[in-house]
């Protein structure tokens, strides 16, 4: 993984799904993030019909 740029595009790869307890609704997509870590991705900027 290379370093993360900020306000440029980064290619990063889903880790999982976010997901709320309790009810299980998804609120968003956890990104590999590399040394940064896990990088949430709210919902509202998931573009529609990523796999």
């Amino acid at each position: 993984m290379s370093k993360i740029t900020l306000g440029a595009y980064n290619k990063l790869t889903v880790q999982k799904v976010a997901l709320r307890e309790g009810n299980g609704e998804p609120f968003g997509l956890y990104l590999d993030g590399g040394r940064e870590g896990e990088i949430l991705m709210p919902q509202k900027y998931v573009p529609k019909g990523w796999k």
